[in-house]
């Protein structure tokens, strides 16, 4: 089969080596051997050749000393390279769109390494200090905004040219087998818009306080009717089977926040909807409140809270406001014995905040090891369409479909998150039935 041989330099191992490992291991599949060197460069050796990766960012080992603003990625090279009389395309965020051939032997000048963990580590939102109102690195702030490629997944295109530059070099170990996946998740920030008589009579006094007429009219029809609008659960299962895949619903805490939930995790009626959607085969998620975020005591106290209520251990789920910080959230999650976070998408614009649309493990640049803990990002959302982005349903389809057809092209997972309490919101009005039956074709 002939495993691959990896030489590494001595320096900046654990960040190198963290990378190779999600390269070659988690994204190709392939089998590797790694070495520490006292060389320069990454070289990787197959049967008939090698491939060197000239390193443009791991200088020395500084670790975390490396990150700073002024080793930001700023002559950012959107071209293409020559390879056997194809030209491919590439993105180098360290480096220079340049690759030498020498017989069986390759030379690539694009740091690739660099710039596949500056994406998944997110070391640029642990140095860059622009937040928004809620404390959440935007993603106007990001080089791959500025830069434009935030809608393109540049760590899947690195994966695949690495993969054509190995088979040049004689690799005959066959890839990791994919296929498109749809990952449908559910925030349930509130999960029916009717509760208690108090708790409607102040909604009813709200509306009519800030002059929300339709609401108000909106909100009397459907209690005369007695249809909740937001008790969309079973039209999310019913969409998730019909596409013949699971969804996931992320219970959220009380909290201590204005922006948390309002609802009892032990109320009689949200525990019929933990029963019917555990009956039916979907997932129950665990939905930090906003400030548990960066707070392991309260993390701990609310993953337990809804354990107990649900009946069931809680393994994965999404940040609140998706609320995040490098690296300490993941560091809570992993402390945790969480399995997987879906909470990387930026609130005020869709697209691959870490260029991957693949699971991946994280890297805590802190403490500079791999965790246990995996990533899978997430790639839409309809309040990041329809809210921060303002999009029409028209402009909303289209950002979708550019979106699905990169996670298409690389048999990747289209992760989308759909509130249930979107239905009923004015600015939601037309949009939800028809974006929400989009999302899944």
């Amino acid at each position: 089969m002939g495993i691959l041989k990896v030489d590494i330099p001595n320096h900046s191992s654990e960040e190198v080596s963290y990378t190779i490992n999600c390269l070659i291991g988690e994204f190709l599949g392939l089998e590797f051997e790694l070495n520490k060197k006292d060389i320069p460069n990454t070289i990787i050796k197959s049967k008939r050749g090698s491939l060197t990766i000239n390193n443009h960012f791991f200088k020395d080992d500084k670790g975390a000393g490396e990150y700073s603003i002024s080793n930001l990625p700023t002559d950012i090279s959107d071209d293409t390279i020559e390879l056997g009389g194809n030209r491919l395309p590439l993105l180098s965020l360290f480096g220079n769109n340049r690759i030498e051939e020498d017989m069986e032997d390759l030379t690539l000048d694009s740091d690739i390494i660099a710039s596949t963990f500056f994406m998944l580590s997110r070391w640029e939102e642990f140095i860059n200090p622009q937040r928004d109102e809620h404390n959440r690195f935007p993603a106007k702030a990001s080089v791959a905004f500025k830069n434009g490629f935030l809608n393109r997944p540049i760590v899947n295109e690195y994966v695949e040219l690495l993969w054509i530059l190995l088979k040049k070099i004689g690799c005959s170990q066959k890839r990791k087998t994919r296929s498109y996946k749809l990952v449908p998740t559910h925030d349930v920030d509130r999960p029916f818009l009717f509760t208690s008589f108090s708790h409607n009579f102040r909604l009813l006094g709200g509306f009519i306080k800030r002059l929300h007429f339709t609401e108000l009219i909106d909100f009397c029809k459907y209690a005369i009717l007695g249809t909740d609008p937001w008790d969309t659960h079973d039209l999310f299962m019913d969409l998730s089977e019909k596409a013949n895949v699971k969804a996931y619903f992320f219970f959220l805490p009380k909290g201590d926040d204005k922006n948390d939930g309002r609802y009892d995790l032990n109320d009689p009626k949200v525990k019929r909807l933990y029963e019917k959607i555990k009956d039916r085969g979907h997932h129950i998620g665990f939905h930090p409140s906003y400030n548990a975020y960066d707070d392991i005591e309260l993390f701990k106290k609310e993953k337990g809270e809804l354990e107990k209520a649900a009946g069931q251990e809680m393994k994965f789920g999404r940040q609140h406001f998706l609320r995040f910080s490098t690296p300490r959230t993941w560091q809570i999650w992993n402390e945790c014995s969480m399995e997987w976070d879906s909470t990387m998408s930026y609130a005020d614009c869709s697209g691959f905040r870490c260029g991957v649309c693949y699971p991946f493990p994280v890297f805590d640049i802190e403490n500079r090891k791999q965790l246990n803990l995996k990533e899978r990002p997430l790639i839409v959302m309809e309040g990041s369409l329809v809210g921060y982005e303002e999009l029409s349903l028209k402009e909303s389809k289209k950002k979708v479909d550019i979106l699905k057809s990169e996670v298409l092209k690389y048999n990747g997972e289209f992760v989308f998150l759909y509130h249930n309490s979107s239905f009923f919101v004015s600015k939601y009005r037309n949009l939800d039935i028809q974006l929400l039956n989009h999302l899944y074709q």
